[in-house]
């Protein structure tokens, strides 16, 4: 399981993004392993959008440095899961796409599409990321 996060760059959170990141590169990695073996397994990454969870409760605040972009960034991430869906939700739309086969499954097709198309069009035309606005926020939090 990796995350829209996977297909995306955001300010502040590096670390999370660098993990998922690589998340998707070891299961391309290991979705063509199989394939090469023979191997009767079938290999899928799932790049959920928001789905609720305790991720924004138990995240803390930033006590030095730029608290206030932190603090921006923060209630855009409270933004955020208020357009976030249900586990059960979530669960049962990677259910279905596991089943059919495919191998980027993803929770909200129209937000983590149009994230996948940026990210490709930005490799494509080898263009640096532009200043980032949530895809689930309407005004990007700003």
């Amino acid at each position: 399981v990796a995350s829209i996060g996977a297909v995306t760059s955001v300010p502040l959170q590096a670390p999370y993004i660098a993990a998922k990141h690589a998340v998707l590169g070891l299961t391309e990695c290991l979705h063509q392993e199989v394939a090469e073996v023979g191997a009767d397994v079938a290999v899928a990454v799932v790049l959920p959008g928001a789905v609720v969870s305790a991720i924004f409760d138990t995240a803390h605040g930033v006590t030095s440095g730029d608290v206030e972009a932190a603090e921006r960034h923060r209630r855009v991430m409270f933004a955020v899961r208020e357009r976030a869906i249900g586990a059960a939700q979530a669960a049962d739309t990677i259910v279905e796409q596991a089943a059919h086969g495919e191998f980027f499954i993803v929770t909200q097709p129209e937000i983590v599409h149009a994230a996948m198309d940026a990210r490709a069009e930005r490799l494509r035309t080898r263009s640096a990321p532009a200043p980032y606005r949530s895809r689930f926020v309407e005004d990007g939090g700003r």
